[in-house]
């Protein structure tokens, strides 16, 4: 599974530190942003496989 990607979507800085240092960790590759309108740029523009957002 390595190289996959994955947007994570979280505006707590913390939170979102951890998730990229764990999926990274794990071998993807970790797009992230704190915002709704970044992310969906980044989507737009990266594709990723994945997306974990904070609703």
């Amino acid at each position: 599974m390595t190289g996959n990607k994955i947007l994570v979507v979280e505006d707590d800085e913390t939170l979102r530190t951890m998730l990229e240092y764990n999926l990274v960790k794990e071998g993807y590759t970790v797009l992230s942003s704190a915002d709704g309108l970044d992310a969906v740029e980044k989507a737009r523009r990266e594709k990723p496989e994945l997306i974990v957002l904070d609703v």
